[in-house]
């Protein structure tokens, strides 16, 4: 289970609102969904391999602005590939990023954005599990 939690202040000081946030101890909060046995995060939205998006994408905690797509800035993130790879989605690989030419770090429209979402750690399909599948535009990576 991967939880997506931070120090209080930092829901405060991005406004986050309290029906997306639970607390997980004296002075943490977590961003609700992502503390359940299988996690998923209540701003979240979309499906998994289809197009997802952070309804909070702006406002999003410290954890989601650290979370980087695999080859997005040049390597590979090891978190990246194993929650691709939860939802039987292959790594992104250097070639998937050919042709996408890069914003602004934060800015929505960069595919390196909250998309997947934080690490959910290994994935219960080991062999046997599903198929993973390529993005369908290797020019527009399915960080999703």
């Amino acid at each position: 289970m991967f939880q997506v939690s931070f120090y209080w202040a930092e829901a405060e000081a991005r406004s986050l609102p309290d029906p997306m946030l639970v607390p997980v101890g004296r002075l943490r909060l977590a961003m609700a969904g992502t503390e359940r046995p299988t996690p998923r995060c209540d701003a979240l939205l979309g499906d998994v391999g289809v197009g997802v998006a952070c309804s909070l994408y702006e406002r999003r905690p410290s954890p989601c602005r650290d979370f980087t797509a695999s080859w997005a800035r040049g390597v590979a993130e090891d978190g990246c590939d194993r929650a691709r790879l939860r939802h039987g989605l292959v790594p992104l690989s250097l070639a998937d990023w050919e042709g996408v030419e890069p914003d602004e770090p934060d800015s929505p429209e960069r595919p390196d954005g909250p998309e997947p979402g934080p690490d959910p750690g290994p994935g219960p399909d080991g062999p046997g599990g599903p198929e993973p599948q390529r993005p369908r535009d290797p020019k527009v990576p399915n960080v999703a």
